[in-house]
């Protein structure tokens, strides 16, 4: 009876096992074509991403699901920030349950934006920067530079997750915080929020003794 309990027990820790080593890609689509919106309930400090940059000329198209992305942005002039700081970001992931969004174990810090949006092996470069036309102007000046026009070729924007144990199916809000410090590491007194939110459903799995997707 003991032998059959521990062989229970053990059998039982390998299925789990086994089962955590699953993974799979999952895609990400967003509920609106604008992609990006402000966040709510924040004080007077807190500037959005309309205040960030002046997306007028933007086309955001959705069909079948997905954005069509084209035309120019240009960086504002409200963030009041200097050439010389450093651009940290936050990305938070909630996950909608009981009504509510619930904090989640997705959370990601990038201690200096224009470094990731600069090294295309980062996630920031493959799905924002190389799809801009003048990268060399993004390269020198980043978002630091008032007043800076940047040209979208038209591209598709898909968002794919890869994951191995860890399920993403449901709906997620994603929430960007950004905060500038100056040389001397002092935090700028003006941040910008801004959310996405979308629905996320798994394209095919995967073993992780086969081939990991960790972006397409």
């Amino acid at each position: 009876m003991v032998l059959f309990s521990v062989f229970i027990f053990v059998l039982n820790f390998v299925l789990n096992l086994v089962q955590s080593l699953k993974g799979g890609s999952y895609e990400f689509v967003f509920d609106d074509p604008d992609i990006f919106r402000k966040c709510y309930n924040q004080p007077e400090n807190v500037l959005s991403i309309e205040d960030m940059f002046d997306l007028t000329e933007i086309s955001r198209v959705m069909e079948d699901d997905v954005v069509n992305m084209s035309g120019n942005f240009t960086v504002g002039y409200k963030w009041e920030i200097e050439p010389t700081d450093r651009i940290e970001i936050y990305i938070s992931a909630y996950h909608w349950e009981v009504g509510d969004w619930q904090p989640t174990i997705f959370n990601i810090i990038y201690r200096d934006l224009c470094v990731a949006m600069n090294d295309p092996s980062n996630y920031w470069y493959l799905y924002v920067t190389q799809h801009i036309i003048n990268k060399d102007v993004m390269k020198e000046k980043c978002i630091l530079y008032p007043g800076t026009k940047y040209y979208f070729e038209p591209y598709d924007v898909r968002f794919n997750i890869s994951s191995t144990g860890l399920a993403f199916n449901g709906r997620y809000k994603v929430e960007f915080k950004l905060q500038a410090y100056d040389q001397t590491n002092k935090l700028r007194p003006q941040s910008i929020c801004f959310i996405c939110t979308g629905e996320c459903s798994k394209k095919f799995s995967y073993s992780r003794t086969g081939p990991l997707l960790t972006h397409l």
